[in-house]
């Protein structure tokens, strides 16, 4: 076996970004970076270090306008092939390199290196949502499934895996089950808006309007304060009750990005 560090405070940092890179909130990931900045300066050979800036490069343009996507994916790549280059047995930059790989439509090459980050670590939950992630936009529906499933066994308080294992679920008109799941979470995470999001979409999908309205209010509430009310206006329009052209006309002329 390789060791990490014999550096404590680097590997201190290093376990605090990873903490915050799990929530997939926008200031964590910033902050995230930072520690495993902090940590790489501590010990330039901290190849994990490296990883999690790979990580979190590779997945901070979902959340954050900061930085376009045609600089934090190369960036992604750079760190992945430093750590690599120091520890070519860690699954983290294949995975960070798969994620790059699949942004850019290049399937074949993003499979074999999740392929390879399951192989070096099995428990790798990360590596098995990717791929679920990665057979469900081939339109392998029941394969994504099959790997979501293990990512939320290997870690059933990921915020994230749940998110996307329900909303395959959702995908596959499983919507009772897309929603169990995010209750599931919500129960130790309330804070989670996306997962109220999501709920929001599943009672959608089975027509119970005051459902989803009060699911995207209680998302507002957590993610944007601004939006509240957005929730019950759009389902309004839905349900018939207020101008749906005019409302779709109103949004479609927001900037990109707008937080409402």
């Amino acid at each position: 076996t390789k060791s990490g560090t014999k550096n404590l405070v680097a590997y201190d940092l290093y376990l605090q970004g990873m903490a915050l890179w799990h929530t997939r909130k926008e200031q964590a990931l910033w902050d995230a970076i930072k520690l495993f900045e902090r940590a790489c300066t501590l010990d330039p050979s901290f190849a994990q270090a490296y990883a999690g800036q790979a990580l979190a490069y590779a997945v901070i343009g979902d959340y954050s306008n900061r930085l376009p996507y045609a600089e934090s994916l190369p960036r992604a790549r750079d760190f992945a092939e430093r750590a690599v280059a120091l520890n070519p047995d860690l699954p983290e930059p294949y995975a960070a390199l798969a994620n790059v790989a699949m942004a850019e439509y290049r399937w074949a090459t993003a499979d074999a290196l999740l392929n390879r980050a399951i192989a070096l670590r099995p428990s790798f939950a990360t590596a098995h949502q990717w791929r679920g992630n990665l057979l469900r936009s081939k339109g392998d529906l029941a394969g994504g499934l099959v790997f979501l499933e293990r990512a939320s066994a290997l870690d059933p308080r990921s915020r994230v895996v749940a998110q996307n294992h329900a909303f395959i679920l959702r995908t596959l008109g499983r919507n009772a089950d897309a929603k169990a799941r995010c209750l599931q979470l919500l129960t130790f995470a309330p804070d989670y808006g996306v997962c109220h999001g999501e709920i929001a979409m599943n009672e959608l999908a089975i027509g119970n309007f005051p459902g989803a309205r009060a699911a995207l209010e209680k998302q507002a509430e957590i993610d944007n304060p601004n939006a509240r009310g957005k929730g019950t206006e759009l389902i309004d329009a839905l349900n018939g009750q207020s101008d749906k052209r005019a409302l779709a006309q109103r949004y479609a002329a927001l900037p990109i990005n707008s937080k409402l």
